[in-house]
């Protein structure tokens, strides 16, 4: 892949003596990182408990704050926060009136409890999870087991009563709470003016035991659904005889009383101190969707080299989107029936309608040309109605094919042709796929190149003295930016007949091996693997793919490796793409990445203290080598196939694309189908 446009912009400007170089210049370096706020308001400046907030921020008011509290394994949320009683920093952890449930899973929608903290439309229960709580609570004995419970005294709601008090020593939050009776410690109190009605057993006259609980409003008993027919509540005591169904106190079938009731803890958890936040990676949390594509693929199949999106690069003001999509959807629910290929402002992120071209085949690669056009490559027959085979030309703004009778075939027992990787170094256009045949504009003969060719862009010719012959698939191709030789990548074990193992250097004089790369695999394979992307880096050359692997080489010295990763629960690396000194490597990984390791088995050990979470893409400093952990975004997939392709366009944003349907965004979680933006920081 060429450099991206972020980069070439960036020397453009410093190339020329402007005011301002100075900071685009140090755009790639670690810059002092601005003071943390997590007040809780936005989904950026979550906070770790209500009471952090109502610490860094006294006057901030009750009502929903993003809480995201430190190990936790889940995306954060948002919350309800007490921040009146009792100097604030109460999270509600569930309320409602009747039908409360005693299991670890919580009941209802948990956004329901933000949204609604009181008032009838908060009758109907809705708990948090035993799983939530804990991660909420740290599982700290002394946030689980203090407890907070307001209960309604009458129909209205207007007074209430409090119970608060220690349950347990346990460290895990259960909803099966025993009888108030059974606490280690409870003390009750009722609101300012509050009286019990004449009708009823005035609780200061009742009997109270030795704990002060009586028979009727000082009780706290969970009663099952077999004694109180509408489920499980926090009833009062049994001399208690009021309530209907439309009150915040409810008496069914002449039994007992359940109140409406709200239950919080108060969790005192902290947002620990990060280092230094680097500024060369973008946020981590995606842009609001704009448009995304079908969750259907245009082919009708369904595998992980048909994942929606394959492909991005761009050409002047627009990005442009490939892969095997049928149709495009708008975040305002607009289907614009566009398959394979598309493009948006870089500026806007609006659709381009003036660009729509036609496939009848899934795109995989795309570049922009020195010449300002688009070349497009996949696995395609015709395109806007016209025989072309699987590589093109086309008019960046109007879509239409500009013929320089350039032809992609396989002429081997399968017949099948692909254009997998493209780059464009110098006048050349270099290609890696699967094919055995190219032609180009100066002449009606095929020239024989298979897997990987190059054509001469200032005639658009082949070129016929660089011919590199490979024995298996080219899913990748690197130039590199001095000239002297081109990285290749892919299912091959050979070039030219000589050992070349899923790696390849060739020289750019005539396609032989340029220097030999003997390079060690995570893990041997019976079918060897494979390697599905390669990126030249300057002094180094990074590649990626099995097992899990993610790796770099010294370029002058003998591509000896300089740095590796290992993910687990998933994650050959799929894509690589350098923007200025980052490397983001896109895979098929979702849980963590062992930075440094370089056997797949031993990778714990080997990053015993370099061990990071990953969600289908990450960032890596080429300059160290080091996993940047600054750059933590959150994607999921469908069918679990992971990102295919990663872009930083002329803003500085990354757009990613492959098996996406949704991901962690600036408002929340979000429908990013295919494709996903992160906005650059600077």
């Amino acid at each position: 892949m060429s450099p991206s446009p972020l980069l070439q912009k960036i020397t453009a400007v410093a190339s020329a003596t402007v005011l301002g170089v100075t900071f685009l210049a140090g755009a790639t370096s670690a810059a002092q990182a601005e003071p943390a706020v997590h007040d809780g308001k936005t989904l950026e400046t979550a906070a770790a408990s209500c009471w952090e907030i109502k610490q860094n921020y006294p006057n901030s008011p009750s009502g929903a704050y993003w809480l995201a509290p430190p190990n936790s394994k889940s995306v954060p949320g948002k919350f309800y926060c007490d921040q009146e009683t009792d100097g604030g920093g109460w999270l509600m952890i569930g309320r409602g009136r009747e039908d409360w449930n005693r299991s670890l899973t919580g009941k209802g929608d948990a956004n329901k409890i933000w949204q609604s903290p009181s008032g009838k439309d908060a009758f109907t229960t809705a708990q948090l999870s035993a799983e939530k709580i804990n991660e909420l609570t740290g599982k700290d004995p002394n946030y689980v087991n203090d407890i907070r419970v307001v209960r309604s005294l009458n129909d209205q709601g207007n007074y209430t009563q409090e119970l608060r008090g220690t349950i347990s020593t346990r460290n895990n939050w259960i909803w099966a709470l025993p009888d108030a009776r059974a606490w280690r410690s409870a003390t009750m109190t009722e609101s300012s003016g509050w009286s019990a009605p004449t009708t009823q057993t005035n609780p200061r006259t009742t009997t109270k035991d030795s704990k002060g609980f009586d028979r009727a409003y000082r009780s706290f008993t969970p009663i099952y659904s077999g004694v109180n027919g509408p489920g499980y509540g926090y009833a009062y005591g049994i001399d208690v005889k009021e309530g209907s169904a439309d009150s915040h106190i409810w008496l069914s079938k002449g039994k007992r009383t359940m109140p409406f009731t709200q239950m919080y803890l108060r969790p005192k958890l902290t947002s620990p101190v990060k280092p230094e936040a680097r500024k060369d990676v973008p946020k981590s949390l995606t842009m609001p969707m704009l448009w995304r594509t079908s969750e259907q693929t245009a082919t009708g199949v369904v595998s992980e080299m048909h994942s929606y999106v394959q492909a991005i690069t761009q050409v002047s003001d627009t990005v442009f989107v490939g892969g095997d999509y049928k149709n495009l959807v708008s975040a305002k629910g607009e289907v614009v029936e566009q398959p394979y290929l598309s493009g948006y402002n870089v500026n806007t992120g609006d659709l381009v309608r003036t660009f729509m071209p036609k496939f009848n085949g899934q795109i995989k690669a795309v570049e922009a040309l020195p010449s300002g056009k688009l070349v497009v490559g996949g696995e395609f027959t015709e395109v806007n109605g016209k025989p072309i085979s699987n590589l093109v030309v086309l008019n960046p703004a109007t879509g239409e094919v500009e013929d320089l009778g350039w032809k992609v075939e396989n002429r081997g027992t399968s017949g099948i042709a692909q254009v997998r990787s493209l780059d464009v170094q110098g006048n050349y256009l270099y290609v890696g796929g699967n094919f055995t045949h190219t032609t180009g504009a100066t002449s009606q003969y095929a020239v024989y190149a298979k897997n990987a060719v190059r054509f001469d862009l200032t005639n658009n010719s082949v070129d016929k003295n660089w011919k590199p012959v490979f024995n298996g698939t080219v899913s990748g191709i690197s130039a590199a930016e001095d000239g002297q030789s081109v990285f290749a990548a892919g299912y091959f074990s050979e070039l030219g007949g000589k050992k070349a193992f899923k790696l390849a250097s060739i020289n750019t004089t005539d396609g032989a091996m340029y220097k030999p790369w003997e390079w060690k695999q995570s893990i041997v394979l019976g079918g060897g693997g494979w390697q599905l992307d390669v990126q030249d880096a300057g002094n180094t050359v990074w590649a990626g793919g099995t097992e899990h692997f993610i790796h770099a080489y010294d370029k002058n010295n003998n591509y000896a490796r300089t740095s590796s990763a290992i993910t687990k629960r998933g994650g050959d690396f799929q894509d690589l793409h350098k923007a200025g000194n980052i490397m983001y490597g896109a895979c098929h990984c979702g849980d963590q990445v062992f930075d440094g390791a370089y056997t797949y088995f031993g990778a714990e050990s080997q990053a015993r203290n370099s061990t990071y979470g990953i969600k289908l893409v990450g960032a890596w400093d080429i300059t160290t080598g080091k996993y940047i952990p600054d750059f933590a975004p959150n994607l999921k997939g469908a069918s679990g196939n992971g990102v295919w392709e990663s872009f930083v366009d002329s803003r500085g944003n990354l757009w990613v694309g492959g098996d996406i349907n949704q991901s962690l965004g600036v408002n929340g979680p979000q429908k990013t189908v295919g494709f996903a933006r992160f906005e650059a920081q600077n």
